[in-house]
């Protein structure tokens, strides 16, 4: 019976080739887990290895509002608008404001009337003195030498009981005039300092009001504009946000890392493709809260510690302010694993 396969001697077997597509998938599965496992350990535990933060573009802020109740007639200024400093910003009314102008206005002028009616009173006083004294002067004399002459025989009491009663009145007379010049001195150094204090309350009132202009501090640019003409705004509303001076980075870094950071350090900020050399210039002792723009979904409100770095100068070309940034430590073994693990 004939053999339909032919077997293949044991003495003489035949190389086999293995497959080595299995190898290959073996080492895309390894570098896959490798991979994953340090995106893992980045997102869990990176923050407190590696020196980066997240931040925002920012300049000095200011607001435009005021103390008291007012109605917005004009808005000067446009968002997005830059404007310099001494300009006006906004201008407003304020019937509060002007009825407080009024009432010390009026009271200033009822005492500056009362201070020169006592200004004259005294100078009247001041010139009736001299007169009065010498009246008293010559009464006594007169007194004394009715009392030498009826010592002598040559007059009667009765016209000495006279004297008497006139130098009792001058001596009198001058007294009261000596007191009122006193008093009116006094009246007139007190109603001084009341009326210097009234116009110092008036001269702020005045300037604080300044005829409802409200003036840019500083060179800046409009960030946001809050009324509209018409618009009533009460105490300390904000109607314009300014930005003003140069940009600075506000970031915030984890708590309790591993790693060291300290002022002077340089950094390397990185918007989009871009990125800037920037110096950490103060470090706050205080955690806050982050931006809602720096949450992440499903977790609780994370608070960092916040470190302000200001930008070297000649850097880059500065971002806009509020752009979100990445910050971490200088060096090109930083710029190639902050590409790598984002």
């Amino acid at each position: 019976m004939k053999s339909l396969r032919k077997h293949q001697r044991v003495d003489n077997l035949a190389n086999e080739v293995r497959n080595t597509g299995h190898e290959v998938g073996r080492y895309v599965y390894i570098t896959i887990l490798v991979i994953l496992f340090i995106w893992i350990a980045d997102t869990f535990f990176g923050d407190y290895l590696i020196f980066r933060a997240e931040g925002l573009v920012l300049k000095e802020r200011h607001s435009a509002a005021v103390g008291y109740t007012a109605d917005v007639k004009e808005v000067f200024v446009v968002e997005g608008g830059t404007i310099k400093k001494g300009d006006p910003v906004v201008r407003v009314s304020s019937v509060q404001i002007l009825e407080q102008i009024t009432n010390l206005s009026t009271k200033l002028a009822g005492l500056e009337a009362q201070q020169l009616e006592l200004q004259s009173r005294h100078k009247i006083a001041k010139q009736l003195l001299p007169y009065a004294e010498k009246r008293a002067r010559d009464m006594n004399k007169l007194r004394k030498t009715e009392e030498k002459a009826i010592k002598d025989g040559l007059a009667s009491y009765r016209g000495l009981s006279e004297l008497l009663e006139d130098e009792y009145n001058s001596l009198m007379q001058l007294q009261q005039l000596k007191s009122e010049d006193t008093t009116l001195e006094e009246q007139i150094t007190g109603i001084k300092r009341i009326i210097s204090s009234l116009q110092s309350t008036l001269d702020e009132v005045e300037a604080n009001y300044g005829q409802g202009l409200i003036k840019a501090p500083e060179d800046s640019i409009i960030a946001k504009v809050s009324v509209n003409p018409g618009s009533v705004i009460r105490t300390g509303d904000t109607m314009v946000q300014m930005l003003s001076g140069a940009s600075y980075i506000l970031a915030y870094i984890q708590p309790g890392a591993l790693y060291e950071i300290e002022e002077g350090k340089e950094v390397t900020i990185f918007y989009g493709v871009n990125d800037l050399e920037g110096v950490i210039t103060e470090i706050y002792p205080v955690s806050a809260q982050l931006p809602a723009e720096f949450q992440h979904n499903f977790r609780p409100r994370d608070r960092s510690q916040i470190i302000r770095i200001s930008i070297t100068e000649n850097s880059g070309i500065i971002p806009a302010t509020y752009t979100k940034v990445r910050v971490v430590a200088a060096g090109k073994f930083w710029h190639w694993l902050e590409g790598f693990l984002n």
